[in-house]
């Protein structure tokens, strides 16, 4: 036989095996198996219980044929292999069931075949998916079958489940300026003989109404005679690459117009620093041609007494240590005449970060170099006008010792002029941000300027006061010279934010205790799920700022309550469908209460959505998965956890076990999984306690 044939008693003994069963179990002679228990012997520990019952269900059975099953047998060297059994009763003369004699078919390699299909199959639909591209395949003639694939209904717009997939539905999402045209371009082709063809055409989603570009690459298979029997299709949904073509090529436009009447100079370059463009400012401003410069490069126009530095400039931009190269140079014009220009020249790179070409952006400049002269009067102006100003106002030389500083100034550290120039800048703030400065002080230096940045200053009597200092370096001749800046004394400006912090953290507590007023039997609540909450929080590496958010949200998530009658809140007993509904209106409340705070955090939106579930069954919008904020998502672990541990008047306490179990079995359907896990982690980990 070439299938595996084995007799067994009623006992499970084999009494009979063919040489097919023997090779397949991996024995040489059928002797080594008879007399033996077939299900401790040739089956895996795992389907020997299943497998038993079913054998004596098959002895008990008085009906012909017996049960067909599939069940996996054990190779002598260990290996499984599944196998297919038919079964029959085996009588003896007088009709008694003295054994089964069944037949089985190794399907090993089907089942792995099938596997191996369903494999491909999902990854074809996981690839189309990706890349937006579904398919179709349709038999030809009278009542030929269409299949969709699901990415191709997601492109349509339909629901595999709701919508069977046929022509009449595929003409009736087309435009009807379009459906026929369509119809006819497949029927030509089908007609014509060809092999293949693409059509681009609109779709028009039955849903929403939306229209989407879509095009179609059809494959005809035919037969031996020509005829047409099948076809295969693949649809790309090209709508945003159609509008991104088009954005493009709008902002194409947009930058040649303004490259082309730029009132300034706006040249291209290549990496080679050869011209590639130069608009009609920079060509009268140089005196030569956009042609006449695509034959040069900048250091060719460029004065020598600039080069070697604009060379350098531009290496570094290349490199990436500065974003945009800033100059003031000269510009040796086809005349030969100088021109002064400020240049600001940035890499234009590719997606692998090489650089494409330099764009730059030149200003001509030569009538400010003209007024020097006048220059020197204003500055002399304008160091009368600083000393009046109420604010300090100061200069250092690139190694940030001081030059200047005006009267404001030193009145307010408490030196005289003498005694200050020549100090370094980073002395006036006090040891422990010296290095700070000074590592804003270089990058000021290298960079042009830097943003404001707050220190604590050092008078000269060793008193301190809170400051913000902005500064900027100084060039001259196109060359960084010092630095400039200005120092506020912001100690009432310090003082009144701190009064303000004081007045917030007081308002927060104060709503925090009227929630907890309305609702004793809670009290406490609030608290200890803030206190839960930013442990988990901090497992999870929020930072600082986002904790004190989430300790904030914590205090006052359930500040709505406030909206709902006592008599409710306190109830002994269960809550009617009613009085539930109401209950579960202080999110929103909450929510109304606190919108118009402009907190420096997502409070209010993180107690409107704490009751919010993954799965869409929370309250009150049925938001799911990602929609729901982080913070929420952790409220609603803590507050879980903490309901379900302490005492309720309505309940007695389930125990710290039975919550954490309830959200552990709730992760990923009620609740966000890295938040559960990091739940459990605190008080696996750090023995986290509401009583500690």
């Amino acid at each position: 036989a070439e299938v595996m044939l084995v007799v067994l008693d009623p006992e499970g003994t084999i009494t009979l095996i063919n040489r097919k069963g023997c090779r397949l179990l991996g024995y040489e002679d059928p002797a080594d198996l008879l007399g033996k228990d077939w299900f401790l012997t040739c089956l895996p520990l795992e389907a020997r219980e299943m497998t038993r019952a079913v054998f004596r269900r098959i002895c008990a059975s008085d009906v012909e044929p017996v049960e067909y099953y599939e069940n996996p047998v054990l190779t002598r060297s260990g290996e499984c292999r599944d196998i297919a059994w038919h079964n029959a009763l085996v009588r003896d003369a007088d009709g008694g069931v003295v054994g089964v004699l069944s037949s089985g078919e190794d399907i090993t390699e089907r089942r792995r075949a099938e596997a191996a299909l369903e494999r491909t199959v999902t990854l074809l639909s996981q690839s189309e998916e990706a890349s937006h591209v579904g398919s179709w395949e349709k038999e030809l003639g009278a009542g030929g079958r269409l299949v969709w694939s699901d990415e191709l209904f997601r492109i349509f717009g339909l629901e595999p489940q709701e919508f069977q997939p046929n022509d009449d539905m595929f003409l009736r999402i087309l435009p009807p300026d379009e459906a026929e045209g369509v119809r006819e371009a497949y029927e030509r082709a089908i007609e014509a003989g060809l092999g293949s063809f693409e059509i681009e055409h609109r779709v028009v989603r039955p849903r929403t109404g939306e229209v989407r570009q879509v095009r179609e690459k059809c494959v005809i298979v035919r037969d031996s005679v020509r005829v047409a029997t099948r076809a295969f299709g693949i649809v790309e949904d090209v709508t945003e690459k159609l509008r991104a073509e088009k954005a493009l090529r709008e902002s194409e436009a947009q930058f040649r117009s303004i490259f082309e009447s730029s009132p300034v100079g706006m040249v291209t370059t290549g990496p080679d620093y050869r011209f590639t463009s130069a608009n009609p400012a920079f060509c009268q401003m140089i005196g030569y041609s956009e042609d006449e410069l695509r034959r040069l490069t900048f250091v060719d126009v460029t004065h020598p007494d600039h080069a070697g530095a604009d060379l350098a400039g531009i290496a570094k931009a290349a490199r990436g240590e500065v974003g945009t190269y800033r100059t003031v140079k000269r510009y040796v014009r086809k005349d030969g005449a100088t021109v002064w220009a400020s240049v600001a020249s940035s890499p234009m790179r590719d997606t692998e970060g090489r650089v494409q070409h330099y764009l730059a952006v030149i200003e001509d400049i030569s009538a400010a170099k003209e007024a020097q002269a006048a220059l020197a009067e204003s500055e002399r102006k304008y160091r009368e006008l600083a000393n009046d100003l109420p604010t300090c106002v100061f200069e250092t030389d690139l190694d940030g010792r001081l030059t200047y500083a005006n009267q404001t100034g030193l009145t307010l550290f408490g030196y005289a002029e003498e005694g200050i120039r020549g100090m370094q800048i980073a002395s006036m703030v006090v040891p422990e941000e010296r290095a700070r400065a000074l590592r804003t002080f270089a990058s000021a230096r290298s960079s042009g300027d830097v943003p404001s940045g707050e220190y604590r200053a050092l008078r000269k009597d060793g008193t301190t006061f809170p400051a913000l200092v902005s500064s900027r370096a100084i060039y001259r001749d196109g060359k960084a010279v010092g630095m400039r800046g200005i120092l506020v004394d912001i100690t009432e400006r310090v003082e009144s934010s701190r009064r303000i912090e004081r007045a917030l953290a007081g308002t927060i507590h104060a709503l925090a205790v009227t929630t907890e007023m309305r609702d004793p039997y809670t009290a406490g609540h609030q608290e200890r799920v803030t206190r839960l909450a930013l442990a988990i929080g901090r497992k999870m590496g929020l930072d600082d700022h986002r904790l004190e958010g989430l300790r904030v949200a914590g205090l006052l998530h359930d500040v709505g309550k406030v909206s709902i009658p006592a008599e409710i809140l306190n109830k002994p007993t269960g809550l009617t469908p009613i009085e539930m509904g109401l209950v579960q209106t202080h999110a929103e409340m909450g929510y109304t209460i606190l919108r118009e705070i402009d907190f420096p955090w997502p409070v209010a939106p993180a107690i409107l959505q704490h009751h919010e579930r993954m799965d869409g069954s929370g309250y009150p919008a049925g938001l799911r998965g990602e929609e729901i904020l982080l913070e929420a998502r952790i409220l609603a672990v803590a507050d879980s956890v903490e309901a379900m541990a302490s005492h309720r008047p309505y309940r007695a306490a389930v125990g710290l076990e039975a919550a954490l179990g309830d959200i552990e079995n709730g992760s990923g359907t009620l609740y966000d999984e890295e938040v559960v896990s990091a739940c459990l982690r605190v008080y696996a980990e750090e023995g986290f306690s509401f009583d500690a």
